[in-house]
């Protein structure tokens, strides 16, 4: 009920295959979930910067943030992004994330591809890029990684909300799924209790980083945090995330 559809309504999983899943189909929900298991009373608005197969572009993304932004949300997690090799950026994200007030904090997936790579918008200096761990808290080996990484959660695999499965209306509403978008959500609904709790970003995240399970942070995953509260990380998934 504190979850806020996207404007532009829910169009078909798959246009080009009715009844079957797009690759990406649920994403957004089951990030809405994982927020939810670590942030039950916020309220969240959810914003389509990306298609169910992943594909979108720079100037969607900066439109849902600046939009994020207006309508006061407080903590904005980005479950996506894209590689950038030759440091080139984005001028249309660096400027929404320059022009993102400094009362509110920006938490960013860190990417799933194993490399060095910088991912933006994780990599910006204005969001906490989020890499990914296993059940033990150590690094999971297709989570990107680097200076640029601010902390690390458990990213495999992870229960959360999904969508109906409209080939099987049998199965219950939930699933398994792997990979540094769902470890961020975590972050983000950590943050957004301490800021719900009247913190500022700055104080969330120093709150944050006191939790971590290791006094000194990584150089290339930060921070290593141990947010879950129950044994489903210990299930391990023998295949990487797509």
């Amino acid at each position: 009920d504190n979850v806020i559809d996207p404007p532009d309504g829910r169009p078909p999983l798959d246009p080009m295959q009715p009844g079957v899943f797009a690759p990406g189909a649920g994403h957004g929900t089951f990030v809405t979930g994982c927020v939810l298991r670590h942030a039950p009373e916020a309220t969240i608005r959810q914003y389509r910067a990306v298609d169910a197969w992943g594909f979108g572009s720079s100037w969607r993304l900066k439109d849902c943030i600046k939009q994020a932004v207006q309508d006061g949300c407080q903590v904005i997690n980005i479950s996506l992004g894209f590689e950038d090799p030759d440091l080139i950026g984005s001028p249309a994200i660096s400027a929404a994330l320059h022009a993102v007030p400094s009362s509110v904090v920006v938490v960013a997936a860190a990417g799933n591809s194993g490399t060095a790579i910088p991912m933006l918008p994780a990599s910006h200096t204005r969001a906490v890029g989020v890499g990914g761990l296993q059940g033990d808290l150590n690094p999971v080996a297709w989570s990107n990684y680097g200076p640029w990484v601010d902390v690390s959660a458990v990213a495999m695999p992870v229960v959360s909300l999904y969508v109906e499965d409209i080939t099987d209306p049998r199965q219950d509403p939930w699933g398994m799924w792997a990979g540094t978008s769902f470890a961020a959500p975590k972050v983000a609904g950590e943050l957004a209790g301490f800021v719900g709790e009247g913190a500022t970003p700055s104080d969330a995240l120093d709150r944050l980083r006191a939790r971590s399970a290791r006094p000194f942070p990584s150089p290339d995953y930060g921070y290593v945090l141990d947010l879950d509260d129950d044994d489903a990380a210990a299930y391990v998934l023998a295949f990487p995330p797509q």
